[in-house]
């Protein structure tokens, strides 16, 4: 086969990006500097609602309540401004509690902006759970070094148990002194 008949069977850059898109479950927005979508494409449908018919035209940051949608204008000046990829992050509120988003704009030389959008809550609760067990950890620390290096108690317990309850979040404690 020769080169040319190789290249007739690749797909075309519409396919390819429609596979990308499916394939890592994003968003991705093709709009004007003030937000107007022009193109969107849904890697994952239950995702995304298309509300075209609801506004004329949409604009990408009427898709998101207040405290997304400021970052969502911050990050279309942002661009406007400085003409390089921009990145934020947000939460969404969702019926299974809170989702977290990443929006990356990449500026196209015609002056539109292509927002791709991409759900990292997973990653973002590990955060919160590694955050966690540091500060779990830190307590623990605390707690061990007051224990080795106090010979007071009246200093140490208060120490110890302040140490427990902000830390590792429980609401009460009590230590029983036995002679």
């Amino acid at each position: 086969m020769t080169n040319e008949l190789l290249l007739k069977k690749l797909p075309d850059a519409a396919q390819r990006l429609d596979a990308m898109i499916l394939a890592f479950g994003d968003l991705m927005f093709i709009v004007e500097e003030d937000g107007t979508i022009l193109d969107d494409k849904s890697g994952n449908a239950l995702q995304f609602i298309h509300i075209s018919s609801k506004l004329s035209p949409p604009k990408i940051q009427d898709l998101f309540p207040v405290e997304a949608r400021q970052k969502i204008m911050d990050g279309l000046q942002a661009i406007h401004e400085q003409k390089k990829v921009i990145q934020v992050e947000y939460s969404l509120p969702t019926l299974v509690g809170k989702s977290w988003h990443e929006s990356r704009f990449v500026p196209v030389s015609n002056g539109q902006v292509i927002i791709f959008i991409r759900d990292i809550t997973k990653y973002k609760q590990s955060e919160e759970k590694i955050k966690k067990q540091l500060n779990q950890l830190a307590a623990l620390h605390a707690i061990d070094l007051a224990i080795t290096t106090g010979a007071d108690l009246s200093q140490t317990l208060p120490m110890i148990l302040e140490n427990i309850q902000r830390y590792l979040e429980i609401d009460a404690a009590t230590v029983l002194l036995l002679n």
